[in-house]
């Protein structure tokens, strides 16, 4: 689980710095509309990394992965 999750915190860390790359001039223009796009296509690129894994989860427990991605998000380590 652990690999799972450093995996996909790397991925996603990857997308964030794409995003910010991508946003930070769209803001500094005030082009809210192209920030707008900017996050939806942010979030649709995170979408497979989200099925990867749950795929990897699924491969060593049933259920769903709310607690793990809760984690992602928070920055907070669950025990």
């Amino acid at each position: 689980v652990e690999a799972a999750i450093k995996t996909a915190c790397g991925k996603v860390h990857a997308v964030g710095k794409a995003f910010l790359a991508k946003v930070d001039p769209l803001i500094a223009k005030e082009d809210w509309d192209g920030a707008y796009k900017a996050e939806s296509a942010a979030n649709y690129a995170l979408e497979p990394i989200r099925a990867e894994l749950q795929a990897a989860y699924d491969k060593i427990g049933p259920g769903d992965i709310g607690v793990f991605q809760l984690a992602m998000m928070s920055g907070v380590r669950v025990k």
